[in-house]
């Protein structure tokens, strides 16, 4: 189980690498959208595209390496894509190691959720700007 939570954080914190870009780039298409800059509106788009499809990728590795020991599968999709409310229960019946390796998991999974919901307001904030245009 050591190395699926290791695999496990890496790709979590891989994927919420991926949502920090994706942020970036939503301030600056915001900034290019604010001075009507369609060139530079239009490369952040694409470049911000690049990003999701690799955000999809590693969301889908996740997702295998979930599956990957069937001993373990509900435990470790709970752990990775599970609710976060029920984090209490991850750590019931591991070592001392893996439940640090389960509350780094929550920690980074707690602060990407955190960044999606950042992410989502700026697009809903971008998305009346440009429709009131």
């Amino acid at each position: 189980m050591d190395k699926a939570l290791e695999n496990i954080m890496i790709l979590l914190q891989r994927r919420y690498n991926f949502l920090r870009e994706i942020g970036r780039l939503t301030d600056e298409l915001a900034e290019a959208t604010e001075r009507r800059d369609t060139v530079s509106a239009s490369l952040l788009l694409e470049m911000r595209g690049e990003q999701m499809e690799r955000h999809a990728a590693c969301e889908g590795e996740l997702r295998r390496q979930t599956e990957e020991e069937i001993s373990l599968r509900r435990k470790l999709y709970a752990i990775a894509l599970g609710p976060i409310s029920q984090a209490d229960g991850w750590t019931e019946g591991v070592s001392p190691a893996q439940a640090a390796m389960i509350q780094k998991i929550r920690e980074i999974r707690v602060r990407t959720q955190s960044l999606i919901e950042q992410i989502r307001a700026k697009d809903s904030m971008l998305a009346r700007r440009v429709r009131h245009r």
